[in-house]
């Protein structure tokens, strides 16, 4: 009977000590988790001894265990089929074995979203950038990728609510009132998927954040038509394989080998009749150039985000020359040295907010301004000026009280003999960026802010 006991115990701590112990002798694969690889501790850092060594080993063995991909696909396996509840944090399991990222859960309810001020501010943005590019005789077009459960919310669980009130919804209210050139992809999407209900397809993976390649193709389309460009003619069929790894699947079941339907043309050279230029980037670069095999005529400057990865295969067949750029903030002023014919700028729905963090990069515009101009006594802005290339840069920030929902910030800048008025990107609530030429600021400046409200001016003293 002891003997048996001690068998028990022995085999007991075996099994518990087996995860940790093999991953001496296995290799952990963080991306198969679509996870950032976690890197061993080191016992002394910078000279001096690591203290957090404890939790940072912590965090080491947890994430590299022993056959760790093994047991979570097998465990949220469990969770998902037998309650319908996901194991991962970042994924919502839905109906219909569709699964959502849980980043998108916000937008679907229409909570924790941005203020009036700062959907104003976005929608300015996008005013401003579309202004400076058609001053430079080129196209523009703004769009945003609707998340997946926005179009596919009825597979999202039921304690999800939907709600109305969502940054999307708001901000094509405010394109509208501004005259934004801007493609309603939420309408478009929404109006092929509802007129084939039926058919059994759908736009979106069902396992990746993501649309497939028939709801790329209708974006693609959107876009050209949009910037005066031929669209790609439907004459070819769709094809349907199950050979799509998604994003979600590798999250929730890094081991599983579950494969999501992606569509192809029937003709591959309506996606395949392009090249990279010089060999260099995939459609999973951050900066890459294509050139079409089949057309040489347009060329665009492409600011994208994960989605236009679907989008670049048709885009650049049927496009001359086409820029993608990833980088945020958004270099715009390229168009002062590189040759387009249009800028395009395309971003994901629950990446609205990456809009306010910083500005554009695009020379500040002059303004002449009119209005009943006020001095406020007080200090009510902080900033700071940088030098870069050929322009020095000025941000800050505006003491909240003065402004409303529709208060437009510009830069004031006091030379030794003249005065310059500049507008301003705003930045988040109250900040604001102006990337002033070097030749209209000297570096001793005086600089004010003027904020505008309706006809009022408050011309601001800076609190340095």
């Amino acid at each position: 009977m002891k003997s048996i006991r001690i068998i028990f115990c022995v085999l007991f701590f075996a099994i518990c000590a087996f995860p940790a112990v093999s991953m001496f002798f296995t290799k952990q694969d963080a991306s198969l988790e679509r996870r950032e690889k976690t890197e061993p501790p080191k016992l002394m850092e910078n000279g001096e001894f690591n203290t957090k060594i404890g939790d940072q080993l912590e965090s080491y063995i947890s994430e590299n265990f022993g056959f760790r991909a093994e047991m979570v696909t097998a465990n949220n396996g469990i969770l998902s089929g037998v309650f319908g509840v996901s194991g991962e944090d970042k994924v919502i399991v839905g109906s219909d074995e569709w699964l959502f990222l849980e980043e998108t859960s916000d937008d679907y309810q229409g909570i924790n979203q941005l203020s009036d001020r700062e959907i104003r501010n976005v929608s300015k943005t996008i005013r401003m950038i579309e202004d400076y590019v058609r001053e430079n005789g080129l196209e523009f077009v703004f769009t945003v990728a609707p998340n997946k459960n926005t179009l596919y919310g009825e597979f999202m669980p039921y304690y999800y609510v939907d709600g109305e009130n969502s940054n999307l919804n708001r901000l094509n209210s405010q394109f509208e009132e501004m005259g934004v050139s801007y493609i309603d992809l939420m309408f478009m999407l929404k109006e092929s998927y509802m007129s084939t209900p039926d058919d059994g397809t759908s736009l979106y993976h069902k396992r990746d954040t993501h649309w497939n390649n028939k709801g790329a193709f209708i974006a693609t389309n959107g876009i050209l038509r949009k910037i005066g460009f031929d669209t790609i003619e439907k004459n070819f069929s769709w094809m349907e394989k199950r050979d799509y790894t998604g994003d979600l699947e590798a999250m929730i079941y890094p081991k599983s080998s579950y494969k999501d339907i992606q569509y192809y043309p029937d003709d591959m050279s309506v996606i395949e009749g392009f090249k990279f230029e010089k060999n260099r980037g995939n459609v999973e670069a951050q900066d890459f150039v294509t050139n079409s095999l089949v057309n040489k005529d347009g060329s665009i400057l492409f600011f994208r985000d994960s989605f236009a990865n679907a989008i670049a295969p048709f885009l650049s067949t049927h496009v001359g020359n086409v820029r993608y750029q990833k980088y945020i903030p958004y270099q715009v002023n390229l168009i002062e040295r590189e040759k387009y014919d249009a800028v395009v700028i395309e971003i994901a729905e629950r990446n609205i907010p990456e809009l306010l963090k910083s500005a554009p990069k695009i020379p500040a515009k002059l303004v002449t301004l009119s209005g009943n101009a006020i001095s406020t006594a007080e200090p009510g802005f902080t900033f700071k000026k940088e030098k870069s290339g050929k322009y020095f840069t000025v941000t800050g920030e505006v003491d909240k009280k003065l402004i409303n929902v529709n208060s437009d910030i510009y830069v004031l800048v006091e030379n030794s003999s003249s005065t310059y008025v500049f507008e301003a990107f705003s930045i988040k609530e109250t900040g604001f960026s102006s990337m002033i030429e070097e030749n209209l600021i000297e570096e001793n400046a005086k600089i004010k802010v003027v904020i505008k409200n309706g006809d009022e001016l408050n011309i601001l003293e800076n609190s340095k």
